[in-house]
């Protein structure tokens, strides 16, 4: 009987759940900073030199 909303295990420690949500807040501050990015710089520009 496993009353687990994701995964077989019915409890899971606290902290854990915290960790995980924390975790998720930092990965969509990654996505944005990463969208910031590539609309500061234009397409075609490029970050690489051409030789």
């Amino acid at each position: 009987m496993s009353h687990g909303r994701r995964g077989s295990r019915s409890w899971r420690h606290p902290l854990s759940l915290g960790f995980e949500a924390h975790r998720g807040l930092l990965l969509l501050r990654l996505q944005w900073h990463e969208r910031a990015i590539r609309r500061a710089v234009p397409p075609g520009s490029g970050d690489s030199p051409s030789v």
